[in-house]
């Protein structure tokens, strides 16, 4: 079974990527930046996504069994005020005070752009049929890509992130797996307010 793995299907997010998944083996993972030459690159993986087709010896996208997605639509706002009404607020206020071009580009990019502006889906213009689509738990992928490539047979995977959206577009910062017999149980996720990258 072939697999294309995206670190996102629209541009925007930061360190775009793609991987190409054969019979569960990783046969080749690459980082936009190398083409392109600009750090972090938040562009659409096209350039990875064409070196993988001519690698794979397929014609077109089309011919791969499935596309998973580690970044699915999300609810921008979810999670933030699960402790207190403040900790939003007060966490704004410090930072806007200290850094506040840093918070206007954050907000832009993260919040107001998916708010206002529908993010335009890049698979699109490759017609993949939508069953073939998979998006996917952020941080449920972030465990596997240490745990699968680890080579251990257990392992407790602690994810420690900015935030990334769940299997129902809910965002957490962060997620805690029992991994197992090639197995990933959740034992929960990491609220938003106690973000490592946001706070």
């Amino acid at each position: 079974m072939n697999i294309i793995g995206l670190t996102a299907a629209f541009s925007g997010f930061h360190d775009s990527s793609a991987v190409w998944v054969k019979d569960g083996k990783i046969q080749l993972a690459l980082s936009e930046e190398r083409f392109t030459r600009v750090k972090h690159d938040r562009a659409f993986p096209q350039h990875c996504i064409n070196e993988i087709i001519e690698k794979a010896g397929v014609k077109s996208f089309n011919e791969f069994d499935g596309i998973a997605i580690a970044w699915k639509p999300y609810n921008p706002f979810s999670g933030f005020f699960s402790r207190n009404l403040l900790d939003i607020p007060s966490t704004l206020l410090y930072n806007l005070a200290a850094q506040p071009a840093n918070v206007f580009n954050y907000a832009w990019n993260n919040f107001i752009k998916f708010k206002l502006f529908t993010p335009i889906n890049s698979l699109k213009k490759y017609n993949v049929a939508d069953h073939k689509v998979h998006f996917l738990s952020h941080h449920h992928c972030h465990g596997a890509s240490s745990f699968r490539t680890s080579g251990f047979d257990t392992a407790l995977s602690v994810n420690l992130d900015c935030f990334g959206p769940d299997d129902n577009g809910n965002l957490w910062s962060g997620g805690v797996y029992e991994c197992r017999e090639n197995k990933m149980n959740l034992i929960e996720y990491i609220p938003p307010y106690a973000s490592l990258g946001l706070f």
